[in-house]
């Protein structure tokens, strides 16, 4: 089951919207002006009011209400191998897609550095010590199908491929998962926006 990530602020900022610049510039220097005689408590709500502004910037809550507002569109999206064209499909993707997306061979390596989140808890990983080329769902991806690499075209079929039958699947789904890593492409040439955070952050 998915559901759309976040904390209680996701859901303010999804139900309410971001508050102006300006109020966030308010709640994050107010204050220490504040009466002496007002109660502990209301100190106390008061101050986890204004540290949440003071950690939270104007463009970071703009991120955490496009992200959540993504996720809830993500819910449409059918469980199934499909391609997907765009950072926000690829951050919120199908449960189908996450073994797939997760075999691109740059991708992966960039996660086993610990350099994007991977989908966290969300990605059931089978063969999380292989990487590359050798990586089982790369093989079944790519098996059979005549690609451009390094400027030649080749076909490489995988014998193994078709003794598991996890790693069958028909052409058409081949080609979403192309689509979907040319996309991958894109995005890691941007270097800014990780495709598998579905917080929206940054690589």
């Amino acid at each position: 089951m998915r559901v759309v990530p976040g904390n209680d602020a996701s859901f303010n900022m999804l139900t309410f919207g971001v508050p102006a610049r300006e109020t966030f510039d308010f709640l994050a220097q107010m204050g220490s002006n504040f009466n002496s005689a007002i109660s502990d408590e209301a100190k106390f709500r008061f101050g986890e009011v204004k540290d949440f502004y003071k950690t939270l910037s104007y463009d970071d809550a703009i991120n955490v209400l496009r992200s959540a507002s993504d996720g809830v569109k993500s819910l449409e999206l059918p469980n199934r191998i499909m391609p997907l064209l765009n950072l926000s499909d690829l951050q919120h993707a199908p449960d189908a897609m996450l073994p797939w997306i997760m075999a691109h061979p740059v991708l992966r390596e960039t996660y086993s550095n610990n350099a994007c989140e991977g989908y966290g808890d969300r990605l059931i990983d089978y063969y999380s010590d292989v990487l590359g080329e050798s990586y089982p769902l790369y093989k079944a991806a790519v098996n059979g199908l005549r690609r451009e690499v390094d400027d030649e075209y080749r076909m490489e079929v995988f014998a193994e491929v078709g003794s598991e039958e996890s790693l069958q699947i028909d052409m058409n789904d081949q080609l979403a998962i192309m689509s979907t890593w040319n996309e991958i492409d894109h995005q890691l040439s941007l270097n800014d926006r990780d495709p598998t955070s579905k917080f929206n952050g940054k690589l």
